[in-house]
């Protein structure tokens, strides 16, 4: 009896040391940190990375800001991984489009566990009159300064620009505030795009507004993206007025007391109110609370004037009948984006623009589990949350995966062949050998013109690379 349980704990215990093969479709920091926590919950599995981008990080390297180094450093966390001692562990393929070079299923055919990490790459629209004509994506623009492959230059040069109008009051809304306001001295030095510096240069843009439906109270930026614009441009001591810019609220009045707050709000709303009255300076940054967008004209946009009945935090958003018309050079949508799923292989709600999961990120089709599917981050949870709303999200999913190691890796409907599979059926896909070729370039063009780097912006020259 003792010889057949130690041959048994054997068999157990090779099972679980054995090559177990995961793919993850997505290289933005969901995808990264659900790798990882599959790579420290599973015993002797391996992650490949699949992008559709030729280079890896997705929104930490297209999305966040230039001058937030600290969070676009994410990236340093995943390259320890795989440069340390990850690397046998961990591959990156990039150029790859799932669901038209390869799919999902034809991935669980040979991967023990697939993960989607594939965001949100849609936004969600006004769906009001002069939309299509006179208005851009906030996406667009972030690509564009962020230097995303493809992505398109403001809809009109900024030198014809002085008044911007953003539709929401989220932190993306404030970043690009922050990016048409900042004086060159606070981006020259950060990661932006030569030719996004040169634009930004040229630019006539002095005012910069917000447009909030709801009130103050449901304000959806952050403290810190907040202070940030009050201090930009400021050169003097604290507590001396910023000479350079201005704010400026607009209804952003509480029907009670601003003791009566919770915490989180507390803080955020008194600063907003101790900053709601200003003297204009050169430039100036706005949040117009209340209003409802109507309709976009070459001359700017109308909005209805709104109120709120009933409880101020959650009561309902009314129309007063008064409308009014906010002029702008250029307008700015901003309200959130929406996740789209081009895999007929994996279900996918649009309705919600999510793929179904439960709460451990189990892929759900027809109300069961899809064997060793999962899902992370924006496709899973709808796009909320920061990058650390990722990291929390990847830990969970990580954790379920983890639990479900032994099952699915025993599963005879799964080759466990991998990227052996995988890689022929790929037209020309890039490494991680091929990033880091392209990262050391781009730093040495940086050097040459005094900052952290000069990203490469066309496909064909990333490929070069590879």
């Amino acid at each position: 009896l003792q010889f057949l349980y130690f041959i048994d704990k054997m068999m157990r215990s090779n099972m679980l040391r054995q090559a177990h093969k995961i793919a993850v479709v997505g290289g933005g920091p969901s995808g990264w940190y659900t790798a990882l926590a599959a790579l420290k919950g599973i015993e002797g599995s391996e992650v490949d990375v699949y992008d559709k981008m030729v280079v890896p990080f997705g929104l930490a390297r297209y999305g966040v800001a230039p001058d937030h180094p600290e969070v676009k450093n994410v990236g340093n966390t995943f390259t320890e991984m795989i440069e340390g001692g990850m690397s046998d562990r961990v591959k990156f393929y990039g150029n790859v489009e799932v669901g038209k070079e390869v799919t999902v299923a034809k991935l669980l055919e040979n991967y023990h566990q697939v993960v989607v990490a594939t965001g949100a790459d849609n936004d969600k629209k006004l769906n009001i009159p002069g939309e299509d004509e006179h208005v851009q994506s906030a996406r667009s623009f972030v690509s564009w300064y962020n230097g995303l492959p493809g992505a398109p230059a403001p809809s009109r040069p900024l030198s014809e620009v002085r008044n911007v109008l953003i539709v929401g009051n989220g932190n993306v809304a404030v970043d690009c505030a922050r990016i048409l306001l900042a004086p060159q001295s606070l981006l020259q030095p950060t990661d932006i795009t030569s030719e996004s510096l040169s634009e930004l240069a040229t630019s006539g843009v002095r005012n910069v507004s917000l447009v909030a439906r709801r009130g103050i109270i449901n304000t959806a930026f952050t403290i810190k993206e907040f202070r940030e614009m009050l201090s930009l441009g400021h050169t003097g001591g604290k507590g001396e007025p910023n000479e350079y810019l201005s704010t400026h609220i607009h209804d952003g009045i509480l029907s009670f007391d601003e003791s009566e707050l919770e915490r989180k709000y507390k803080r955020l709303i008194s600063l907003i109110l101790d900053n709601s009255k200003n003297e204009e300076k050169e430039r100036s940054f706005h949040v117009r609370y209340l209003r409802k967008p109507v309709e976009v004209t070459k001359e700017g946009m109308v909005v209805s004037v709104m109120k709120v009945t009933g409880d101020e935090r959650n009561g309902k958003v009314e129309d007063t009948g008064v409308t009014e018309l906010l002029p702008a050079d250029m307008v700015l949508r901003s309200i959130g984006y929406r996740s789209v799923m081009t895999d007929e292989t994996v279900p996918f709600d649009n309705a919600r623009g999510v793929v179904p999961s439960d709460k451990g990120g189990r892929i759900m089709k027809d109300g069961e589990p899809l064997p060793r599917a999962y899902c992370s981050g924006w496709v899973k949870n709808g796009p909320v949350g920061v990058i650390l709303a990722a990291h929390v999200d990847g830990k969970t999913v990580g954790g379920t995966m983890a639990t479900d190691a032994p099952i699915a890796n025993q599963d005879a409907s799964c080759t466990g062949a991998g990227s052996a599979a995988i890689l022929p059926l790929l037209k020309n896909p890039t490494t991680w050998s091929t990033w880091q070729s392209i990262r050391a370039e781009e730093q040495v063009r940086g050097e040459k013109l005094n900052k952290v780097a000069e990203k490469i912006t066309s496909v064909d020259e990333m490929l070069s690379f590879a």
